[in-house]
Order: C-alpha cells, then structure tokens, then sequence
C-alpha cells in the first residue's frame, strides 16, 4: 500500500516559504512538497486545483476553465523554476533546457497593456489576455 498522500489541499500546518509573499515565483516553487512520513501535496495536481491556485493570486479570472494540459503545462514550469532555484541555491550552472523554459514562459504573452476604449471611462490600458491565453499570461507573470 503507497502511505504517500496526495491531495490538491496543502496541509495547514506548513507555512509559506519566507517571501513567498512579494515572490510569486517562489510560491509556486511552493505548490507540492513532500513532507515527513511519505506524504506530499501537489496543488497544481488537477485542474480544478490549479485554477484555485491561480485564482487565489489574481492570476486569472472566474470565467477561465483549465484542462489537464494547462495543469500540466504549470507543474512542467515548476519543475523548471525549482531547477532554477536549486542551482542559485546550490551555487551551479543552472539547466538550459530550464532557463530556455522560463524565458519561453516570459515571453509567450505581450507584456506591455494595449489600448482600449471604454464608453464610460474613455481611452483607457488594460492587460490583454483572452481566455484561450490566460494560461500563458499567468505563467508569464
């Protein structure tokens, strides 16, 4: 029998990593662990808990359904930032294919608001990312 437990619910005992909040790169390092006694998390585990992950970071709207991809698509990327993190942490070379990743990630999504006009507020800047790429913009943020 496998003892590990594997939930889309991070145990409320464990804390956020120190920064985590000005960081969210290192929150979403964050996003599974493995705890003492063979447990674990994995709040990118499936789509419904990917979307609340994004959701609870303004990363993406109500309106937005995820799929098995996306959610696999996120936990891919932060299997790279990890590598990222433990190079910079472990003082090494950092993988290319992982720095290649994050940078594809980056720049996926316009990054600079376009213009739009509002009736009521008038020429105004918003950040475009249509349903279909709410996954790339979060990602690139």
């Amino acid at each position: 029998m496998d003892d590990t437990l594997a939930t889309d619910v991070a145990p409320t005992a464990l804390p956020p990593a120190p920064g985590a909040d000005r960081y969210r790169s290192l929150d979403f390092a964050d996003t599974a662990a493995t705890l003492p006694a063979s447990q674990s998390y994995d709040l990118l585990a499936a789509p419904e808990s990917a979307m609340r992950w994004l959701a609870a970071h303004d990363l993406t709207t109500p309106d937005v359904q995820l799929y098995e991809v996306c959610a696999q698509r996120m936990r891919t990327l932060r299997a790279h930032i990890r590598a990222l993190f433990a190079a910079r942490v472990d003082t090494t070379t950092p993988p290319e294919e992982s720095l290649r990743a994050v940078n594809e990630a980056l720049t996926a999504v316009p990054t600079a608001p376009l213009l739009a006009w509002d009736g009521a507020r008038g020429l105004r800047r918003i950040q475009a990312h249509p349903t279909d790429q709410a996954v790339n913009h979060a990602l690139a943020i």
